[in-house]
This record gives C-alpha cells, sequence and structure tokens, in this order.
C-alpha cells in the first residue's frame, strides 16, 4: 500500500495550521483579551461570505 503524499502533505499543512491558529488564539486572549478574537472571526466571516451567498441565493449562479 502506497501513500499519497500530496494529500498527506495537505493533511498535515490543514493540522498545522488549525493547531498554530489555537495557540495564537489562547496567546491573544491570554494577553489582549477578548479583542484578539475580533480580528480572526472577521477574517472567518470574510471567508464564508460568498458561499453563504451562494447557498441562500442560487437563482443568482445558474447552473453550467
Amino acid at each position: 500500500m502506497r501513500a499519497n503524499r500530496d494529500k498527506l502533505r495537505l493533511q498535515l499543512k490543514l493540522i498545522g495550521a488549525f493547531a498554530l491558529g489555537a495557540l495564537v488564539g489562547a496567546m491573544g486572549f491570554k494577553h489582549v483579551g477578548y479583542i484578539a478574537t475580533l480580528p480572526l472571526a472577521l477574517a472567518l466571516l470574510a471567508l464564508v461570505i460568498k458561499p453563504l451567498w451562494k447557498d441562500l441565493h442560487p437563482s443568482a449562479y445558474p447552473a453550467a
């Protein structure tokens, strides 16, 4: 059985990003307070807006 190295690399990057985000978020909250969570929340909101809009208004994006 051979490992798919591309998928493994992607999964390791995702896990690393999650762990790094958890550490940065915890340290920011500890040292700065609640206000440190707002930029992170806004960044996540920015990533979600377009897919959410597509889900709520499917007629604006006709199927190909």
